[in-house]
């Protein structure tokens, strides 16, 4: 990830997400300013029923199409965060499953409702209601 003077790997992001956004650590950021940034949607935007809160990032070329980075972190239910960097993202060439390259948030809402599935456990997917699927 580049933007803005940042250079971290998709561990280190995964990392530094996963401890401001679901942990009870402070050595980032208090719980005060986690709160205010998740609860009022500050960098980030929230799937409707609040049980996601989400931000991701596009960076691609237009010839081809959908050809660049494609990023996202989200915060899930159960204090679980997760980030996803994918290098190319054209449709069809089976490394991201997309149609147009916008669909990266219903992808992981998928996988995290599979994940949930494997477990052998009756568990209803969960819905997401995606209020601003636009690339970010």
């Amino acid at each position: 990830m580049g933007a803005y003077g940042w250079y971290l790997t998709p561990r280190e992001a995964g990392q530094l997400y996963a401890r401001v956004l679901s942990s009870d650590d402070e050595s980032v950021l208090p719980t005060a300013y986690k709160d205010t940034l998740l609860l009022n949607g500050l960098g980030n935007f929230k799937a409707a029923g609040g049980t996601v809160a989400y931000h991701d990032g596009w960076w691609y070329t237009t010839n081809p199409s959908y050809v660049g980075l494609r990023t996202i972190w989200m915060k899930l239910p159960d204090n679980i965060t997760v980030v996803l960097f994918v290098n190319t993202i054209q449709a069809g060439n089976g490394w991201l499953p997309s149609k147009n390259g916008l669909d990266i948030v219903p992808f992981m809402v998928n996988t995290y409702n599979a994940a949930r599935s494997l477990s052998g456990a009756r568990v209803a997917a969960m819905a997401v209601d995606i209020p601003h699927p636009e690339p970010h």
